[in-house]
C-alpha cells in the first residue's frame, strides 16, 4: 500500500475500480482514497481516521457510528460512482440464501468443548474479556472455527464423520439427484478440507482448486468443471478461486465453512451469479448449532450492512433498524458458554 501511495505522485490520472471497496470494514477505504487525493478528503493520518470507523463494541454507540458512516459517504460522493447490477440494467436470475444446521458429532463436540474451555480460561476472567481487542480475540478463535468445520484439521486421530460432513453428503445428493444438469461449488477456507471433502463425496466426480496447486493444475480443474458434464462438484478455497472466475455452469454454491471475511463471502457466491447465468441461484450456508459458526454469521452480516451504509446503498434509518445484533454479547456467550 505504501508503495502504491508513493507511485501515485507520478501518475497524473488515477482511477480505482472495485467490486468490494469496503472489503471488510469501513476503514478499508482510507488507503484507496489517499491514493486518489493524498488525504484531502479523509485526512492524511490513517490512525486518526480509524478511530471513527471501528465497529462499535457496545450497541448504544451504533447511532454515532451510523452518523460517521453517513458523513464518510458524503465526503467522497463528489468523485465516486456506485454501480450495481441493478443500476447497470443487468438482469440476473434470483439468488436465494438457505441456512442449514447440523449437530456436532459426539467426538467432535468433545474436541470443541475442550478447546472452548482452554480458550475461556485464557480470555475470560471474572466474566470479562482479558483483552478488549476483538481482533486479538478472533485470532485465537480460529481453532474453534476449524473444529466446527472438520476436526481432522486439528486432530489427525479424529475418525468419525463430522456433523457438517453428514450434512454435506445429504445436501449434495439431494441437489444432484434432483436434476442431472445441476452442478455444485463447495467453498471451504482450508486447503486440507478440499481433499477430505473430495474423499467424502467420491461417489461423484469432482475437481479441486486451491493455492498449493500449480496454476496449470488449477486451470485444468476449472476447465474440467466447465466442459465435462460428468464433473459435477467443484471444491475450492475462496482465497484462490473466489474472485475473477465465471462458473455459471453451476447454480448451487455451498459454504461448508466461512472465515470472518466479508470479501471472501460476497465474491465467492457471485462466481455463479453473474452474466451468462440463466437459472436461479442457491447459496447454502452450513452451521453447527450452538457454535462459533453463529458468531461468524452475525459478524459477516454486521460487516455487510455497515458497508452498504458506507457506500450509500441504504440509509441511516435502515441501518439502525436492521443492525440489531450485539457482537460483543454474542462473543461473551460463546466464550463463557462452557
Amino acid at each position: 500500500t505504501r508503495s502504491y501511495h508513493k507511485l501515485a505522485e507520478f501518475i497524473p490520472i488515477r482511477v480505482i475500480m472495485s467490486g468490494t471497496p469496503y472489503a471488510n470494514k469501513p476503514k478499508d477505504i482510507w488507503s484507496q482514497i489517499y491514493f486518489l487525493d493524498f488525504g484531502l478528503s479523509l485526512g492524511s493520518n490513517y490512525y486518526d481516521f480509524e478511530e471513527d470507523f471501528t465497529f462499535p463494541r457496545e450497541s448504544y454507540l451504533k447511532k454515532t457510528f451510523a452518523n460517521n458512516l453517513k458523513k464518510l459517504n458524503e465526503k467522497i460522493s463528489d468523485f465516486t460512482v456506485r454501480e450495481t447490477k441493478d443500476t447497470a440494467g443487468i438482469s440476473l436470475p434470483n439468488k436465494e440464501y438457505i441456512n442449514l444446521y447440523a449437530d456436532f458429532s459426539p467426538q467432535q463436540e468433545r474436541i470443541y468443548n475442550e478447546a472452548l474451555q482452554h480458550m475461556s480460561l485464557q480470555l475470560i476472567q471474572d466474566g470479562k474479556l482479558v483483552n478488549e481487542d476483538l481482533e486479538w480475540v478472533l485470532l485465537r478463535m480460529i481453532r474453534l472455527v476449524q473444529i466446527t468445520s472438520n476436526p481432522q484439521l486439528v486432530n489427525e486421530d479424529y475418525n468419525e464423520i463430522s456433523g457438517k460432513m453428514h450434512l454435506l453428503k445429504e445436501t449434495t445428493e439431494s441437489i444432484l439427484e434432483e436434476d442431472q444438469a445441476n452442478k455444485i461449488i463447495v467453498w471451504t477456507s482450508y486447503i486440507k478440507n478440499t481433499s477430505l471433502i473430495q474423499q467424502s463425496l467420491q461417489s461423484y466426480e469432482s475437481c479441486i482448486v486451491h493455492g498449493q496447486q500449480s496454476e496449470d493444475e488449477n486451470n485444468r480443474s476449472i476447465a474440467r468443471f466447465m466442459d465435462d458434464e460428468n464433473v459435477r462438484i467443484f471444491i475450492a478455497t475462496p482465497q484462490k478461486a473466489g474472485e475473477g472466475l465465471t462458473l455459471t455452469v453451476a447454480n448451487h454454491a455451498i459454504f461448508y465453512d466461512r472465515t470472518f471475511s466479508l470479501q471472501h463471502y460476497l465474491q465467492a457466491q457471485d462466481r455463479i451469479h453473474r452474466i451468462s447465468q440463466t437459472r436461479n441461484c442457491y447459496v447454502y450456508n452450513f452451521f453447527i448449532k450452538n457454535s462459533i459458526d453463529e458468531y461468524i454469521e452475525k459478524l459477516v452480516q454486521a460487516k455487510n450492512i455497515t458497508a452498504r451504509l458506507a457506500i450509500g446503498d441504504i440509509d441511516e434509518e435502515t441501518f439502525l433498524q436492521e443492525s440489531k445484533f450485539d457482537l460483543r454479547r454474542t462473543l461473551n456467550e460463546i466464550l463463557a458458554g462452557f
